[in-house]
C-alpha cells in the first residue's frame, strides 16, 4: 500500500514539473484574418532594440493568415517583439502594427522599396510615385474625406479631433465645430489651399476651429510653466495644448503624432515650397521631436488612419509604419 501511494506522489511532481518547463518556454499562437495577436512572445524583454536579422528569426512567432476559418492555404509571415516595437520579416525597421490588415498592407506597400540605399530624396520619390490618389483630391473635399480618415474605428458617426481627441459628430458644420489644420503651418510653408500639400491626408486633421485659431501657424516646443497657459477645447473642458510667446506645446498623448506628421511632410514636400523641418520646432532643435517620436509611440489608431489616407490617396506615412526611420534621416 505505501509503494502505492509513493508511487502516485511521484508521478504528480513530473506532472507539476513539465506544467512548469511548458509555461517558460515561447508558444506558437495562430491568428486570423481580421484578429489582433500584440503579445507575440512569451517574455517582451527577452530580445533588444538592436536585434539583428540572423537572430531575429531564432524566436519569431509564426501566424496564419487566411480569409476564411475553412481555407486550407495560408500566407505566413512572422512579426518578433523586440523593445519598443516589433521587427516584421526582414524589414530593418520596427513596427507597431500587429493586425493582419495592416500588416498586409505594409509588406505589399514596401514590398519594392530598397532599404540598403534609402535617403530622404530616395523617399521622396517613392513617397511621390505611390500617391497616385493625391491629385484628385482638393482642400474642399477635405470636408468629407477627413470623416472618413478620421472617424472612430467601428463608429461611422463619430470621429474623433486632433490635439484634444475628443470625440464629436462625424459632420461638416461649416466649421462651427472643427476646421482643417495644417498641422505643417501653410504661411510657414508657403503654400496654399489649392496646393498639394493643403489636400495631403496624412498633413491635414480636424481640429476645433478654436484650437485651430489659437495655435495659428506658431512652431511646436515646450512652453514654460504650461498649466498656467492650457488651450481649453471648443466644447467642455478638455485640455488640447498649452500655447504661451508663440510656442504651441501639444498635449503628451499627441506629441508623436505631431512628430510623425512634420516628418512626413518635410519628406513628401523635400525641397519644395519653404518645407524646412526646424521650422515647425520652435527650439530649431530636431532632438525634440525625436524624443517626443519615441516618447509618444505609434497607436492603433494612428495605425488605422493610415490605412485608410493610403486607400484615399495612395501613400502611407512611412514614419507611422516605421517610427525608428526619423532617427536614421534626422538622428
Amino acid at each position: 500500500m505505501k509503494r502505492k501511494i509513493l508511487t502516485i506522489i511521484l508521478s504528480l511532481l513530473l506532472v507539476f514539473v513539465a506544467v512548469g518547463c511548458e509555461n517558460k518556454t515561447q508558444r506558437r499562437k495562430t491568428v486570423r484574418f481580421g484578429e489582433t495577436e500584440t503579445n507575440t512572445t512569451s517574455s517582451k524583454t527577452s530580445s533588444s532594440s538592436s536585434t539583428t536579422s540572423s537572430n531575429r528569426t531564432s524566436s519569431n512567432t509564426t501566424r496564419s493568415n487566411s480569409t476564411t476559418s475553412s481555407s486550407s492555404s495560408s500566407t505566413s509571415y512572422t512579426i518578433t517583439y523586440v523593445s519598443g516595437g516589433y521587427y516584421l520579416d526582414n524589414f530593418p525597421y520596427k513596427t507597431f502594427a500587429t493586425d493582419t490588415i495592416s500588416v498586409s498592407k505594409i509588406r505589399s506597400y514596401y514590398k519594392d522599396f530598397n532599404f540598403t540605399t534609402q535617403t530622404i530624396s530616395t523617399l521622396n520619390k517613392f513617397l511621390k510615385d505611390t500617391a497616385t490618389g493625391l491629385n484628385s483630391q482638393s482642400y474642399d473635399k477635405l470636408r468629407q474625406t477627413l470623416l472618413q480618415a478620421d472617424q472612430v474605428p467601428g463608429n461611422t458617426s463619430k470621429i474623433r479631433l486632433f490635439y484634444s481627441h475628443d470625440i464629436v459628430n462625424a459632420k461638416w458644420d461649416n466649421g462651427n465645430t472643427w476646421n482643417r489644420e495644417h498641422v505643417y503651418a501653410k504661411s510657414v510653408g508657403d503654400f496654399a489651399n489649392g496646393d498639394i500639400p493643403s489636400q495631403d491626408l496624412h498633413h491635414i486633421r480636424p481640429t476645433y476651429t478654436g484650437v485651430n485659431r489659437t495655435r495659428g501657424n506658431d512652431p511646436f516646443g515646450l512652453v514654460s510653466n504650461r498649466n498656467s497657459y492650457k488651450v481649453i477645447a471648443d466644447i467642455g473642458t478638455t485640455v488640447s495644448g498649452y500655447s504661451n510667446g508663440g510656442v504651441f506645446e501639444p498635449i503628451d498623448e499627441v506629441k508623436g503624432d505631431v512628430a510623425r506628421i512634420i516628418f512626413y511632410t518635410c519628406a513628401m514636400y523635400y525641397q519644395q515650397y519653404s518645407i524646412n523641418l526646424l521650422k515647425m520646432i520652435a527650439s530649431k532643435d530636431v532632438q525634440l521631436f525625436l524624443k517626443w517620436n519615441r516618447e509618444d509611440p505609434v497607436d492603433e489608431y494612428e495605425i488605422n488612419r493610415n490605412n485608410v489616407a493610403q486607400g484615399i490617396q495612395g501613400n502611407r506615412n512611412r514614419f507611422i509604419d516605421f517610427p525608428e526611420y526619423a532617427e536614421f534621416i534626422w538622428g
